[in-house]
């Protein structure tokens, strides 16, 4: 009997062993926090406001922290159990439905509100270095770094008086996102995952991925 309940202790570890590695992933993810397009985005409102020659007076100036929303999916190929390449690619967007700017002071002071959207689009290589595993591979603890390209499109879309004109710009530039820690958890074919960092993605994202041999 003693030697039944020995053998049933150490079959799972016997099947993890003959267990091969999963080598594709595809994780989708989903993020809202500061990103640092929104540093163009600010940029375009200043620009808005001195090319038509509003007043922004401080009334106009666009929240510091703006926030992305952004929506991901990316796919990885683990080489071993520590080191995985692949790349992803996601879709970003933000708005400011009441940017109040002065655009006459003679003989009354008026005012006037412009709705401000931007959007991002990106792909990016990407490497992640696991620093822990669970010896059931059912917990995994990594860093994770990407860099590629972003398209980013800024524009005012409506305003609330003929006298303010609408604008746009499209905008390319580098894409990249560092992810400090992240952490996923689950069973061998599906788990759940989160990451925090800095970059396209934002400082957090949730999400799901799929193995596959």
């Amino acid at each position: 009997m003693k030697r039944i309940m020995i053998l049933l202790a150490i079959l799972p570890a016997l099947a993890y062993a003959h267990e091969p590695i999963r080598r594709h992933e595809i994780g989708i993810n989903v993020g809202v926090s500061y990103n640092p397009a929104n540093h163009e985005y600010k940029k375009f409102w200043r620009g808005y406001v001195a090319k038509y020659d509003l007043r922004d007076r401080n009334a106009g100036t666009l929240d510091d922290d703006q926030d992305y929303t952004t929506f991901n999916i990316d796919y990885l190929y683990n080489i071993n159990d520590r080191v995985a390449i692949g790349a992803l690619a996601g879709y970003g967007n933000t708005r400011e439905d009441k940017c109040r700017i002065l655009f006459s002071d003679e003989p009354l002071l008026r005012y006037g509100f412009a709705a401000m959207k931007s959007e991002i689009i990106y792909a990016m290589p990407s490497v992640r270095l696991s620093w822990f595993r669970s010896d059931n591979r059912r917990l995994n603890m990594y860093s994770r770094m990407s860099l590629g390209a972003m398209r980013q499109k800024n524009w005012v879309s409506h305003t609330s008086a003929p006298e303010l004109p609408t604008d746009k710009e499209f905008k390319w530039g580098i894409a990249g996102q560092i992810t400090a820690f992240g952490i996923e958890g689950g069973g061998q074919l599906v788990k759940a995952y989160s990451e925090f960092g800095y970059g396209m993605h934002g400082i957090a994202n949730i999400g799901i991925k799929f193995y596959f041999k």
